[in-house]
């Protein structure tokens, strides 16, 4: 993978965190490249995984969702690596962090209600290294 991105590369980046579904003429105006120099630049992104691919944010009627953070503590001795790749495969959760600290691990999830985060919430519980799960429910998104 390319160790650095230049300043063309991070506009990219920066215009597709905003809105993946820009045209790519759009795109290519905002950077100062044609649209076929843009093209490869994302395919190149792309194959050297910056780029690892496009999601759509749900943005569920107040009514319909529920959005937290768990904070999970590990077993003494389980790593991160045995236990991420059960979380990440979990419906709903959307991110897992590995951190530093007294919190071994910081999850984020959504779920149509208060009581399928609880149920993904026990479902994290029980893999094998997590030892303790403690959930911070968002009331409100700033950016």
């Amino acid at each position: 993978m390319k160790s650095t991105l230049d300043a063309k590369d991070l506009l990219l980046i920066d215009l597709l965190v905003r809105n993946a579904r820009q045209p790519l003429l759009h795109l290519a105006r905002s950077i100062g490249l044609s649209r076929s120099a843009t093209q490869e630049r994302l395919r190149r992104l792309e194959r050297n995984g910056v780029i690892h691919g496009y999601s759509a944010k749900i943005a569920w009627p107040l009514e319909m969702s529920a959005e937290a953070w768990l904070m999970i503590k590990l077993d003494h001795g389980a790593g991160c690596s045995a236990v991420v790749p059960t979380i990440l495969a979990m419906p709903g959760v959307r991110l897992c962090h590995a951190l530093a600290g007294e919190v071994d691990g910081l999850v984020n999830i959504v779920a149509h209600n208060v009581s399928d985060v609880s149920k993904l919430r026990d479902a994290l519980s029980a893999v094998p290294g997590v030892a303790s799960v403690t959930t911070h429910f968002v009331l409100a998104s700033h950016r």
